[in-house]
């Protein structure tokens, strides 16, 4: 037998379940008011969306800063800055002197033979050493730059660095070598002609100090020092001296 219930109760259900879909729909319809009044406006927000407004609010000169602040964090930019700080910085005299006689006697002790063929070939062949070793070290510092971006090939970068920094080293004492000579030839082409090892040694100390004369070169105002780029590109002629001396050896092993 089953149980009748009256028929009102199906009426009081739906109204029921009408006055709370009402009621819910007036709730979120006061909710989404209530998002875009001015109060809930000035609510306190998250740290992390403080952070993004005070960066929105920079001005341009403060962007452009922190762009370049994160880009001289990069190790390849950091790098070139150093050089370059290092190229504007004042050299001290006797530790210059030193080193540049010390560079030049190890070159001419342990390899006169190529020295004396290398500063040959930049005589002869001046714009095409110098342009030959400057391609060379925009290279090597290009694949520096690269490589020191990925963690895998930072070995490599370093390998690319050293090499650029050796290359520049033979450079400058293939190149005061050779202004040592140019200084005795002019000076006193006849000095010492009996004695090869002094007067090897004169052209060691004269070529050193006319260096460490040129780097103390100062800038004029804010214009960088001329003195350590003027021996930076010495070095460079040097280097491609050092170049074109290896190419031509290697040719003549492979026609023989």
């Amino acid at each position: 037998m089953t149980k009748k219930f009256p028929a009102h109760s199906h009426s009081i259900r739906s109204r029921f379940t009408i006055a709370m879909a009402a009621l819910a729909l007036v709730l979120f319809s006061l909710i989404g008011c209530a998002s875009y009044s001015p109060a809930f406006a000035q609510m306190p927000e998250p740290k992390e969306q403080n952070q993004l407004k005070k960066i929105d609010s920079f001005g341009i000169l403060d962007r452009l800063a922190a762009v370049k602040k994160e880009r001289e964090k990069r190790l390849g930019r950091r790098y070139a800055l150093e050089v370059k700080e290092w190229l504007n910085e004042p050299k001290p005299p006797l530790a210059t002197f030193l080193f540049n006689v010390l560079v030049s006697a190890l070159a001419l002790a342990f390899f006169p033979g190529t020295i004396e063929a290398a500063t040959r070939l930049c005589k002869q062949h001046y714009w095409r050493c110098f342009g030959r070793a400057l391609l060379t070290n925009i290279s090597l510092f290009l694949l520096f730059r690269v490589s020191i971006e990925s963690k895998i090939t930072t070995p490599l970068a370093f390998l690319f660095a050293g090499v650029l920094e050796f290359f520049i080293a033979a450079g400058l004492a293939l190149g005061i070598i050779m202004i040592g000579e140019s200084l005795l030839a002019r000076l006193a082409p006849n000095f010492l002609q009996d004695r090869p090892r002094i007067r090897k040694t004169l052209i060691i100390l004269l070529g050193s100090l006319f260096a460490t004369l040129i780097i103390q070169i100062p800038g004029l105002g804010r214009l960088p020092r001329p003195g350590s780029r003027l021996m930076l590109l010495l070095a460079t002629l040097g280097e491609g001296g050092l170049l074109a001396l290896l190419q031509k050896r290697t040719e003549n092993e492979r026609s023989t």
